[in-house]
């Protein structure tokens, strides 16, 4: 008698081709860094402090040095 062999799922034939491909392992690597580095800044770890402000917005050059005229150069 012959025995009736299951052939392999549609998903564990999909991940043996994945993982032959190299160039696919690859990207799926970086998929999966920035998806843990969307974790990580999700849960505060990465860039807890990304909205706060260090400056001034759209200040004027004389806001950091008051004396010095634009465009000139260093003072003699």
């Amino acid at each position: 008698m012959h025995a009736i062999h299951d052939s392999a799922g549609l998903w564990t034939l999909a991940w043996r081709r994945l993982r032959a491909d190299r160039v696919a392992m690859a990207a799926l690597a970086v998929v999966a860094a920035f998806l843990l580095l969307l974790a990580a800044s999700a849960s505060g770890l990465v860039a807890a402090d990304w909205e706060e402000e260090v400056a001034a917005n759209y200040a004027p050059p004389t806001f950091a040095a008051p004396h010095a005229a634009p465009g000139a150069g260093p003072a003699a």
